[in-house]
């Protein structure tokens, strides 16, 4: 039996121990943030703590930050598949624009606004924010030591979107999920590692037509397990359950990215963007956009020395304007095209020339293809079109992803 935590405002914890301290806070009736310091890393460019966010004992939110509404809107983004159509993403471009501008943003009142707009339901966001404890509890509870420590917050200052979940409960369905992984980590050791179909032996298997097509759509992007999921919106769990059978029956391999240097994912590092254009404004300008998405940015003036750039950097995605001196932008593809350690870094033309002719040349060297705003008036259907590209080829949802 766990000493009990009703009357301190810090504990210590050994691995195995805080899902258990975590069902006492829950009826403790309080409110604020309990703060959790690692003696290990947990989450992928995490900080230095991890937050479980509760509003009378209720859990309302986890994360390696508190809560906001830019992390409050990614999670959404992440699991509300709604929110990745085409028809919604300017409407959220409008939104994010106006809760940059303002001072402050109630977050009981995000959820309305979204609603209103008829971007979501109320449902689906707390399914959401449901899995996203669910997503760090896989990665948190069972296997840490560490310490904790609550930071009281008033109810008036504490504002929270959701009702918030019984701890107790979601702490239960996290411990049939760890058993869950537990098992699954037999045949899925990693959800960073890459499927690749087996041809042969998917061709002489016993899957119809329809789910032969459905495995290849999944794994032609070259991603990891867990960019499927963030592809899809889905839980992790779900995706490595799909993939499951798939490894176990030999149909599908899986790849670490970290022992395979001539792989497309390992030729990138995170959220990095490569772009290559002789204007410096322009640069400068998509620089300053997509950073406030959360993407860094390498860039080159001169096409000629680009190659070099790109191989040390090794990004998720280059962008490649066509109209420049001495080298043009469809000749830096064919360049790039011939170097095996980034040939399959996914390419973008970025031009202000909205010629057909360079779109199908762009398809023919299998490259994405983004038009340059040449009027005010583009501007917003520019930077739905890039978010949309980056949302694919570079998602910016950062999940855990070690499962012990």
């Amino acid at each position: 039996m766990f000493p009990p935590i009703s009357n301190s405002n810090s504990f210590s914890f050994q691995v195995g121990e805080l899902p258990e301290k975590l069902k006492q806070i829950g009826q403790t009736k309080s409110t604020g943030y309990w703060q959790h310091k690692f003696k290990n890393p947990v989450m992928k460019e995490s900080g230095a703590f991890w937050y479980v966010m509760v509003s009378e004992g209720r859990v309302v939110f986890t994360g390696n930050e508190k809560l906001s509404w830019k992390n409050f809107l990614l999670t959404l983004q992440r699991y509300v598949p709604s929110l990745r159509k085409s028809s919604v993403k300017q409407a959220l471009l409008n939104l994010e624009q106006k809760l940059n501008s303002a001072r402050t943003v109630p977050l009981d009142r995000l959820l309305t606004i979204m609603q209103t707009a008829g971007l979501l339901t109320p449902p689906e966001a707390i399914e959401a924010v449901k899995l996203k404890i669910l997503s760090d509890f896989d990665a948190c509870l069972f296997s840490r030591a560490g310490e904790a420590q609550f930071l009281p917050t008033s109810q008036i200052d504490f504002t929270a979107p959701i009702e918030g979940f019984n701890l107790a409960e979601l702490i239960d369905i996290a411990s049939q999920r760890h058993l869950l992984w537990r098992q699954l980590k037999t045949v899925i050791p990693s959800m960073n590692s890459i499927p690749i179909v087996n041809a042969e032996m998917v061709s002489s298997s016993n899957l119809t037509v329809k789910q032969k097509q459905r495995l290849y759509s999944l794994v032609k992007s070259g991603k990891t397990l867990e960019s499927i999921a963030i592809a899809l919106a889905k839980d992790s769990l779900d995706i490595a359950k799909v993939f499951a059978p798939f490894v176990h029956n030999k149909l599908v391999t899986l790849i670490n990215p970290s022992k395979n240097t001539t792989n497309s994912q390992s030729a990138t590092k995170g959220r990095e963007i490569f772009i290559v254009d002789d204007s410096p404004i322009l640069i400068k300008r998509f620089e300053n956009l997509v950073t406030n998405w959360g993407y860094t940015v390498e860039s080159s003036y001169n096409p000629q020395t680009a190659i070099e750039k790109i191989a040390r950097s090794r990004p998720a995605v280059i962008f490649i304007d066509i109209n420049m001196p001495t080298v043009s932008g469809f000749d830096l593809v064919k360049v790039i095209r011939r170097k095996p350690q980034i040939a399959s870094i996914p390419l973008v033309i970025l031009t202000a020339e909205n010629k057909l002719s360079n779109k199908w040349r762009a398809q023919w060297s299998n490259c994405r293809f983004l038009t340059k705003p040449l009027a005010t008036t583009e501007t917003k259907q520019f930077q739905t079109e890039l978010r949309a590209i980056l949302e694919e080829l570079v998602p910016k949802f950062e999940t855990p992803t070690q499962v012990e």
